[in-house]
């Protein structure tokens, strides 16, 4: 559209076409511009359905209607600018009608008072006809300058919401994908559980088939085996070190694997030719004695009571079978090549297994045993749920802490970390089991040639001949 502008139009062309573009959204111009299509509709209807833009450098409203008949959208826009036209022509006659009446009865008032002669009288009457002069040319202050074209399709464009769609759903999926991964209290990595310990990461555990807890000494060819066997040599660089020979094994909470590992490791040391004592001091739920078949024995519960000697509570390894006598004889023997294992299972537990780690008997059974071998390891109750590790790491080198991957929360493993600073030993390392990374690295060294552990197996077998020959 376009048209006259009015004298202040040059000072503020673009608040001019606001105020234009303003007036036709009123209420009265919808209302006509349904009714010379036709269409009975609240004139809201058309307000919503329609928009005007003003481009005040052109000097031109942009009228835009939608509508499901594309006839009767441009039908509907190209009305909607003929009646805009029209009303804004009503109000500038109706202006100058009122400015001719305000003029008309100010010179009355003059004349009555016998001031024709008067300067204001003469400039009036000038006044009144410059506006007659322009009440009689007055045109319409705009005009249509085109008619509306047929409607376009402008809802819904499949293509461009699909590509819409799956814009914003990648951007929020990976949005959403980095708030998980952020708010998420889970440890999914061997290196970040380590990381959050604030410990070198000693070994990797993949999961062991169920029921075969032992995997060194029932499957020493398998992933899980290998793994144990890295973690023993991981050990043995420690040792060389800093000669940690008496390790405590804990674990944040139960169930995590700490004594599936410390009887593993126990027999892989045993392997590589050292005399290794495991002992099982977690009374609140000692496993050991089921592991190597020791039910019934006496252990180091009774050791500490007086009821018996500590040589009395030791039993030598044995090989894990189905029950039979030729497959549960012993499987390390001292003098043999494979090294010594030895074992001390918990014994009875008393009611109030906390009180009893804190005896001076149970230090200075862990004392003695260290003076016998080359490596004792110590499977305590889980940190978390007991004060057991935090009393026996008085008598012992250092701590091996294990962590289930699957179940480890950073929560968890930040009060693990406080509590292992309260220890009164070194912090030798985590063992993560459960681990996809474990499982891989077992893979990859399994059928590699090694030759200490072909040593090992060696002196098994034979150990194993002469066993037959007694």
């Amino acid at each position: 559209m376009t048209g006259i502008q009015d004298p202040t139009a040059a000072q503020a062309p673009e608040r001019l076409a606001a105020t234009q573009a303003e007036l036709a959204r009123v209420p009265t111009i919808a209302r006509r511009t349904l009714d010379s299509v036709g269409l009975n509709k609240d004139p809201q209807y058309l307000l919503g359905e329609s928009s005007v833009t003003a481009n005040a450098d052109a000097d031109l409203l942009e009228f835009v209607v939608t509508d499901r008949n594309p006839a009767l959208a441009g039908r509907l826009a190209t009305a909607y600018a003929r009646q805009f036209t029209l009303y804004q022509s009503e109000l500038e006659q109706q202006q100058i009608r009122s400015a001719l009446s305000d003029i008309s009865r100010r010179l009355h008032v003059l004349a009555v008072a016998g001031q024709k002669a008067s300067p204001v009288y003469t400039d009036l009457v000038q006044r009144r006809a410059q506006l007659t002069t322009l009440q009689a040319l007055q045109t319409a202050g705009s005009a249509v300058v085109r008619n509306a074209v047929p409607g376009v399709k402008v809802a819904p464009r499949p293509l461009r919401n699909v590509v819409l769609a799956l814009a914003i759903g990648l951007i929020l999926g990976i949005g959403l994908g980095f708030l998980y991964d952020a708010l998420d209290p889970r440890v999914w990595s061997a290196p970040e559980a380590a990381a959050s310990l604030g410990l070198p990461l000693l070994g990797r555990i993949p999961r062991l088939k169920k029921g075969r807890p032992l995997v060194m000494a029932a499957d020493p060819r398998s992933r899980g085996a290998e793994a144990f066997r890295m973690l023993s040599t991981n050990i043995d660089f420690v040792g060389e070190e800093n000669s940690p020979r008496t390790i405590l094994v804990t674990s944040a909470i139960a169930g995590e694997g700490k004594s599936t590992t410390t009887a593993n490791l126990a027999i892989a040391l045993a392997r590589k030719g050292h005399h290794v004592v495991v002992v099982d001091l977690d009374l609140h739920g000692p496993s050991l004695d089921r592991f190597f078949s020791l039910n019934g024995q006496p252990g180091l519960t009774d050791v500490a009571l007086g009821r018996i000697e500590l040589e009395e509570a030791i039993s030598v390894a044995r090989k894990p079978g189905n029950g039979s006598d030729a497959e549960t004889r012993p499987a390390w023997r001292r003098g043999d090549p494979g090294g010594v294992l030895e074992i001390v299972p918990a014994g009875p537990v008393s009611s109030e297994p906390g009180e009893f780690v804190t005896r001076p008997a149970v230090g200075a059974i862990i004392r003695e045993l260290a003076a016998r071998a080359d490596f004792v390891l110590i499977d305590s109750a889980p940190m978390l749920n007991a004060v057991d590790a935090a009393v026996l790491s008085r008598y012992v080198d250092a701590v091996m802490v294990v962590v289930r991957l699957d179940g480890a929360r950073q929560g968890t493993l930040a009060e693990l970390r406080r509590s292992l600073d309260t220890l009164h030993c070194e912090k030798l390392g985590v063992v993560v089991t459960l681990t996809d990374e474990g499982e891989r690295y077992g893979s990859r060294y399994s059928g590699q040639h090694n030759p200490r552990a072909a040593q090992a197996q060696a002196a098994w077998r034979a150990s194993v001949r002469q066993i037959k020959r007694l």
